[in-house]
C-alpha cells in the first residue's frame, strides 16, 4: 500500500514536468492590455515565460511567449538584439505556469484605505 501511494506521488509531481511548463502567448503593438494572449504548452528547450515590451523610434511592441532561460538576459535575446539605434527593450521572466499573465501589479488606492480604516475601528472598538 504504502508502495503505491509512492509511486502515486512521484507520478503526480512529475507529470507536470513531463507536461511541459505552459505560457501565454501574444504580440501587438498596442499596449499589455491590447495583447489577448492563449496559453500554449512551451517546446522542453523553453523554460521560461517571458513579457518583452521593446520601443524602437515610437514603434511598441508587447509580445508574452515562451523562451529559454538564457534568453531572459537582453544581451542574449533575439528580440533585443535587433532593436537597434534608438530603443528600449525590457524582459521579465518566469518559471511557473502561465506566470506571464497579467500587467503590473496595482493596489488600489481605495481598497488600501478602506482596510487602513476598517484596522482603525477595529483598534478603537478593543
Amino acid at each position: 500500500m504504502k508502495l503505491w501511494l509512492v509511486a502515486a506521488s512521484v507520478l503526480c509531481f512529475s507529470l507536470p514536468a513531463a507536461l511541459g511548463l505552459t505560457c501565454f502567448d501574444c504580440y501587438t503593438t498596442i499596449s499589455w492590455d491590447g495583447c489577448r494572449p492563449a496559453s500554449k504548452t512551451c517546446h522542453a528547450t523553453f523554460d521560461r515565460c517571458a513579457k518583452i515590451y521593446t520601443k524602437v523610434g515610437e514603434v511598441e511592441t508587447f509580445t508574452k511567449n515562451c523562451i529559454p532561460n538564457a534568453a531572459c538576459d537582453k544581451d542574449a535575446n533575439p528580440t533585443c538584439q535587433k532593436a537597434v539605434g534608438y530603443s528600449k527593450c525590457d524582459i521579465n521572466c518566469c518559471a511557473l505556469d502561465d506566470c506571464n499573465a497579467g500587467s503590473t501589479f496595482r493596489i488600489s488606492g481605495i481598497l488600501l484605505l478602506t482596510c487602513a480604516l476598517a484596522s482603525l475601528m477595529i483598534l478603537v472598538k478593543a
